[in-house]
């Protein structure tokens, strides 16, 4: 009996040790310390008298399952808030070698001070050094449909035109053509079902049904095939985003398109439409790149608002202030880019 009683106390003791223990590592976990040290030496070069130095390291916010991106951020505006004239990263970035890109891609956001920001591998990092090197080179490109690889707004303008006449809705082809350029078809529903009293989703369902019909006059941009061809051949991931619905994926098939991508997304995969980071943000998080080197490609001011609210690099055909943009007149274009 006595020996029982032993042992029930020793497993209470231990369980509170754990639980103590447990307290304390959440504890440590949200409660960032800082320490100023000064160093003293004869041996540190008169230049850097004064100096200050941060050295940062053992971010890894991150368990097998989840992320704490919250908390990383929280992590980098406290090093922005110190005073420092250089900053040194001592590794450990994320305790999982799938999460080393989601750290990256947040500490884009650290100030560089003066003396410039130095970072080294962590034993977290170093089973994976190649791949976690390669990720960080890895090229991605995302691509807008319609009047980016296809030539397909005279099909999208039929289209419109025959659910206007249905609906007994004036149709004047320029005046429609330019609206949708600037915004986008599903905003053009919108406004004209606001204006007579009509179900937007109704006159999508139309107006896809005509589209659908039309897929064999979508063609391809000049240069499309060329092009995507060569960037399979560089390496270059790639993938769709577009606002156009899944007949996306019969239209990519018949022009024998479909296979260079990688993952295509659709207004039918569950994203908030552009202008909303949310597809972009899902294809950074599932595939590792990094937001340096992927790059949105389209045709519209839409898409390159998508590419800067995303955080991602841009390629249009029209010019615009966002540093994020590099304009191209062309689609053989791209290849002379410099990534």
């Amino acid at each position: 009996m006595k020996a029982k009683n032993w042992i029930i106390k020793f497993l209470l003791v231990f369980a509170g040790l754990i639980v103590i223990f447990l307290i304390y590592a959440h504890y440590e976990y949200r409660h960032i310390k800082i320490r100023t040290i000064e160093i003293k030496s004869k041996d540190i070069p008169k230049e850097f008298d004064g100096k200050r130095v941060l050295f940062v390291a053992d971010f890894q916010y991150d368990t097998m399952t989840r992320f704490n991106r919250k908390q990383q951020k929280k992590a980098i505006e406290l090093i922005n808030a110190q005073k420092k004239d250089m900053i040194l990263l001592g590794g450990d970035y994320a305790t999982w070698e799938k999460n080393i890109p989601k750290f990256y891609e947040d500490a884009k956001n650290i100030k560089i001070p003066e003396l410039g920001v130095y970072a080294i591998y962590g034993n977290h990092e170093y089973p994976g050094e190649k791949e976690t090197a390669e990720n960080m080179k890895k090229i991605g490109f995302i691509w807008d449909l319609d009047g980016t690889l296809l030539d397909s707004y005279e099909a999208i303008l039929a289209g419109i035109e025959e659910t206007f006449a249905q609906f007994d809705i004036p149709y004047d082809k320029a005046e429609v053509r330019a609206f949708i350029l600037q915004t986008s078809v599903q905003d053009l529903l919108e406004k004209v079902g606001e204006e007579r009293g009509l179900d937007a989703d109704m006159l999508n369902q139309v107006r896809a049904q005509s589209l659908a019909e039309k897929n064999a006059q979508v063609v391809l941009m000049p240069g499309a095939r060329e092009i995507l061809a060569w960037a399979d051949q560089q390496g270059i991931e790639q993938f769709v985003y577009t606002h156009k619905g899944d007949n996306a994926f019969t239209i990519l098939e018949n022009l024998g398109l479909a296979h260079y991508f990688t993952e295509i997304l659709t207004n039918q995969s569950g994203f908030a439409r552009k202008p909303s980071p949310e597809a972009a943000i899902y294809l950074l998080d599932k595939y590792g790149l990094n937001p340096q080197q992927t790059y949105y490609i389209g045709d519209r001011t839409l898409d390159i608002e998508f590419a800067q609210n995303s955080g991602i690099q841009s390629i249009n055909f029209l010019a615009s202030p966002a540093a994020c943009n590099q304009q191209i007149e062309h689609l053989e274009d791209i290849s002379s880019l410099s990534f």
